[in-house]
């Protein structure tokens, strides 16, 4: 039994922790999207790539505005406030942890801290 055990938690680690999102995904409930509003540092790498329209992100207590074709990307420790949800904007949002990065086949500079 404790094999058996053992061999649930090995395969729950290693699941590849990815969460995507788009403007055809459902927003929360009001009272959960205003918790993820809140400042927070962040856990995970998050990219967001905006098809049509443009919003604006805090990161690290600056605003950066995205739009068309733009990418943004953040890293794990770094304090993000998500803005809230505009309409008519079209958008990708990929998040995923440092086990996951760890899977890819080279490194990436772009990902480094200077």
């Amino acid at each position: 039994m404790q094999e058996a055990n053992e061999k649930s938690k090995s395969s729950q680690s290693d699941k590849l922790k990815i969460k995507i999102n788009s403007n055809d995904n459902p927003y929360p409930s009001t009272d959960i999207q205003q918790k993820l509003l809140q400042p927070r540092r962040l856990t995970s790498y998050f990219i967001v790539l905006i098809d049509s329209g443009s919003i604006t992100y805090k990161l690290d207590l600056q605003d950066i505005t995205v739009t068309d074709g733009d990418l943004l990307f953040a890293m794990p420790n770094q304090i993000f406030i998500p803005p809230a949800k505009i309409d008519n904007l079209k958008y990708f949002k990929v998040l995923f942890d440092e086990n996951t990065l760890a899977l890819l086949p080279q490194r990436f500079p772009f990902w480094l801290t200077h």
